[in-house]
C-alpha cells in the first residue's frame, strides 16, 4: 500500500474481478503500526444478462475469502508460526434485485482446541432486498504447536466449505 498508494492498490485489487467496478473504498489505521490495516470496499457488478432467472445461485465468498487451505500436509513435525494474532472479517452486503428472496445459508462456529482461535460465519438479511454475509477468522496464539496442525488443517477445510457454500436468490411469489 505504501509503495503503490490507495489508488493504485485498489485498481490491481480491482483487476482480480474483471467487470466489477469499485464504487467506493476507505481505508483506517494506516498511519499506525500497532494495529491491523483495516480496507473497506464497495463493489458493483453489473448485469451481464437481460434474462430473467426464477433461481440464482452465487458464492460471494469464494470471492472474497480463503481460496485454498494452506495446510496441505496431513501431518506436520514442526510448530506452525503465525507470526502474531489475527482476525479476518470479510462481510460482504448484497443488494437483492426486486422481487427476490434469498434463502441463507446456516450460521456457523468453529473452534480450535484450548481457545486457540474460531471460524464464524452467519448470513442474515438486513432487509427485504438485502443480504449480509459475515466470514470471521480468529488465530488467538502467534504459534501452535505440531500436535495442534491437524486441528488447523481441519478448521480451514471447514471454512472452505462453508465459504464455497451457495447463497440461494429465488424469484419471490
Amino acid at each position: 500500500l505504501q509503495q503503490l498508494g490507495e489508488k493504485k492498490y485498489v485498481t490491481e485489487l480491482a483487476a482480480h474481478h474483471p467487470g466489477w467496478e469499485v464504487a467506493k473504498y476507505v481505508f483506517a489505521k494506516q498511519s499506525t503500526v500497532e494495529q491491523s490495516l483495516g480496507l473497506t470496499y464497495e463493489w458493483r457488478q453489473p448485469a451481464t444478462t437481460t434474462t430473467t432467472a426464477t433461481e440464482l445461485y452465487i458464492s460471494p465468498l469464494s470471492y472474497f475469502g480463503e481460496q485454498r487451505n494452506p495446510f496441505q500436509h496431513e501431518y506436520r513435525s514442526y510448530p506452525v508460526d503465525m507470526g502474531m494474532l489475527q482476525q479476518d472479517i470479510i462481510r460482504v452486503t448484497l443488494t437483492l434485485p426486486p422481487g427476490y428472496v434469498a434463502e441463507l445459508p446456516k450460521p456457523v462456529t468453529l473452534a480450535l482446541p484450548n481457545d486457540g482461535g474460531r471460524y464464524m460465519y452467519a448470513a442474515t438479511s438486513t432487509s427485504p432486498n438485502t443480504v449480509q454475509l459475515v466470514s470471521r477468522l480468529t488465530f488467538d496464539k502467534p504459534v501452535y504447536s505440531a500436535v495442534e496442525y491437524g486441528a488447523l488443517r481441519e478448521l480451514y477445510r471447514l471454512l472452505l466449505a462453508k465459504q464455497a457454500e451457495a447463497l440461494v436468490i429465488k424469484k419471490a411469489g
